[in-house]
């Protein structure tokens, strides 16, 4: 028979344990927190019609030695979710190469809003590399160059794109607080955008799925100058 004093003892460690992961979590969210606000405080004025909503679906169906294959899906609304302006479907082909390094090939259809009710169809293939440049119990550090086709865009032949992304995420057991920035270069405009993310990554399945869920705000030149916009991201990740 086992003692209350005993048991104590045994647990005492595990406690411990579980208190220190619950303290360093609570930190890692403080830190994005103060990223979040910082990001909010310093950018253009927010209210509540700039709020948009970007949801995006990935889900790998098939997976063989060092190819996977995903399917994609994509979901924009803005104005109080009464404008539903771009919408994407597409695949992506993925090559391992090593534990750290990746190849990529993608192509989306996209369903645009170009002017206010009025919608047409283009096409878009891609080709990324991808690389982990840190992954340590501290924090993982990935970074990603993706080159972009566009064809078929209202009133232009086509559109060339280069985006550097790096992504840093403090990991945890099942959440895990993560930030994500990218630079786009685009034919004709050269640094045409920037976008950041902070939030939170939950891995309620360890092998099958992830939800991102965070804050964004994204800087975009166009005919009229810079423009400044804040949305909710969400992304769901599946793997069959």
């Amino acid at each position: 028979m086992i003692r209350p004093a005993d048991a104590y003892r045994r647990l005492r460690p595990e406690a411990f344990v579980m208190c220190a992961r619950l303290k360093t979590s609570l930190n890692a969210f403080g830190r994005i927190g103060a990223i979040v606000l910082l990001a909010a405080a310093t950018s253009a004025p927010l209210c509540a019609g700039d709020v948009e909503s970007w949801n995006e679906v990935n889900f790998q169906f098939w997976n063989k030695g060092r190819v996977a294959l995903r399917a994609r899906g994509v979901l924009r609304w803005r104005d109080h979710l009464g404008d539903f302006y771009d919408r994407r479907a597409g695949t992506e082909v993925r090559l391992t190469v090593t534990r750290r390094i990746t190849l990529s090939g993608v192509y989306l259809l996209r369903d645009v809003e170009y002017a206010k009710g009025l919608y047409d169809v283009s096409h878009r293939l891609g080709a990324g590399l991808n690389y982990r440049l840190l992954n340590r119990r501290s924090g993982g550090l990935a970074g990603a160059t993706n080159y972009e086709r566009d064809f078929n865009l209202i009133g232009k032949p086509g559109l060339n794109r280069l985006k550097q992304s790096v992504e840093f995420e403090v990991p945890r057991w099942r959440v895990s607080p993560w930030i994500f920035e990218e630079a786009a270069f685009q034919s004709l405009l050269g640094f045409a955008r920037n976008r950041v993310r902070a939030g939170i990554a939950w891995r309620f399945s360890e092998h099958h799925g992830t939800l991102r869920v965070a804050y964004q705000n994204q800087q975009l030149e166009g005919s009229a100058g810079w423009r400044n916009s804040h949305a909710i991201f969400t992304q769901l990740s599946l793997v069959r």
